[in-house]
């Protein structure tokens, strides 16, 4: 870092590190005291066929099977005021465990129809594949 900051000087008064037995906190307790089956996460697209999809989307309002395009933005506040896609739907929640009731609200409210396909997208892909 040059001059800018004193390479002696140490960065923080202490390290910890904890081991966890999860990234995200999610709430979600598992009836059958599994855990997270990431192998049931949808379908997760490419670059290049996100882009098709959406741009598709967005031209017609239907995705390639002709059903209507829902954007979730599943990233917290903060993310989402940094820009986000057109005419997603997000969140807005502070914490990863507020996730599943707002999920509930925006159902309930009909902002998100579950019987059609949702697009959804997060900053590192982990809240994705749980929500």
């Amino acid at each position: 870092m040059g001059n800018i900051v004193d390479g002696t000087t140490p960065t923080f008064d202490r390290l910890i590190i904890r081991t966890r037995d999860c990234i995200l906190r999610d709430g979600i307790v598992q009836e059958d005291g599994n855990t997270f089956d990431w192998t049931d996460a949808g379908v997760e697209l490419e670059p290049s066929e996100w882009d098709a999809q959406l741009r598709q989307g967005i031209a017609d309002k239907t995705n390639a099977e002709g059903k209507s395009i829902q954007l979730l933005d599943c990233r917290n506040t903060y993310e989402s005021d940094q820009g986000s896609f057109v005419s997603s739907i997000p969140l807005n929640t502070q914490t990863f465990s507020e996730t599943w009731s707002a999920l509930d609200s925006q159902v309930e409210s009909q902002s998100l129809d579950p019987s059609e396909p949702v697009y959804i997208f997060c900053t590192g892909g982990i809240r994705c594949v749980k929500v």
